[in-house]
């Protein structure tokens, strides 16, 4: 699977430092994401208590920041949306220039037509391109902020209570996706 991913990454070509520089910007979107809860919540208590000073500071600190890290997300989201539009131009480019390499007794054997075959691998490269434009590769982040950053903590604070929630994590992971598996018949 990783062999894969790997191969529909190099297809990126020129376009992998865009890539990689929209994958950052794009992590933004997760702090984002931590900020609006807390924000919401100091206005709440803005509105709920006389004391407002610190509170308002903290909210328009809050905001500023929201104002200032939004362009970068969208920004990032665009970069990484631009580089996996042309691995996508440039695998169906290579697949087609194969196609039309090939001996056409090659295509014309079995029941399919040559478009039949044209339109398959178009929907493969949709799909194989889709881990780069999806949220799969945002989950690929996700991934390293939620585990790997709080696992360096736990191990800094408590060793057992880090082993043992990299446990449950690993064991979590294994059990939904064997419930994804379909049955054997």
């Amino acid at each position: 699977m990783y062999k894969n991913l790997l191969r529909v990454v190099s297809y990126l070509r020129e376009h992998k430092k865009s890539y990689i520089t929209g994958m950052a910007f794009s992590s933004i979107e997760l702090f984002i994401a931590f900020i609006t809860p807390y924000l919401y919540k100091q206005l709440i208590y803005i509105v709920t208590n006389d004391t407002q000073n610190a509170a308002m500071r903290t909210v328009i600190i809050l905001f500023a920041l929201l104002i200032i890290l939004t362009p970068f997300a969208a920004y990032g989201y665009y970069l990484k949306q631009r580089a996996a539009t042309h691995c996508a131009a440039n695998l169906r480019n290579d697949l087609l220039n194969h196609i039309l390499r090939l001996p056409p007794a090659k295509l014309l054997q079995g029941e399919r037509a040559t478009g039949d075959y044209i339109q398959r691998l178009s929907g493969d490269v949709t799909a194989a391109t889709g881990f780069l434009q999806g949220y799969t590769s945002v989950s690929a982040v996700k991934v390293v902020v939620y585990t790997i950053v709080p696992l360096v903590i736990l191990i800094r604070v408590n060793i057992f209570f880090a082993l043992f929630g990299l446990a449950l994590g690993f064991l979590s992971t294994f059990f939904s996706t064997a419930m994804k598996r379909p049955f054997a018949v």
